[in-house]
């Protein structure tokens, strides 16, 4: 697995199953085959230290509230509704201006 996290405090983030193409800003990504997709939303990870090849060498791991769990999933849930209104948005302002180049003399 691929964790994407924090640099400033080794805060998981996000786990990918595959090399991700592009990360967040101010993370990194460790290696580890001791997690599994979902697991950043069932526990809090923190990554401690990796070595030269970016595995992960020490890491925490503390089990969250469901209530947590809950929020976390959430927030994914709207940064990704975030990012497909962002798209459409700016589909709808290419078409816009396309039309208004045909109308204009």
């Amino acid at each position: 697995m691929f964790l994407e996290y924090r640099i400033e405090d080794g805060y998981v983030i996000k786990i990918h199953d595959t090399m991700p193409t592009t990360i967040s800003e101010g993370c990194k990504i460790g290696k580890n085959d001791n997690f599994a997709l979902g697991d950043e939303f069932e526990n809090y990870i923190v990554v401690s230290s990796v070595d030269v090849e970016d595995n992960i060498t020490s890491c925490t791991m503390v089990k969250q509230t469901p209530a947590s769990k809950y929020l976390r999933q959430e927030n994914e849930r709207l940064k990704l509704e975030n990012q497909q209104l962002i798209e459409r948005q700016s589909a709808s302002e290419e078409a816009i201006l396309g039309l208004m180049d045909m109308f204009t003399i």
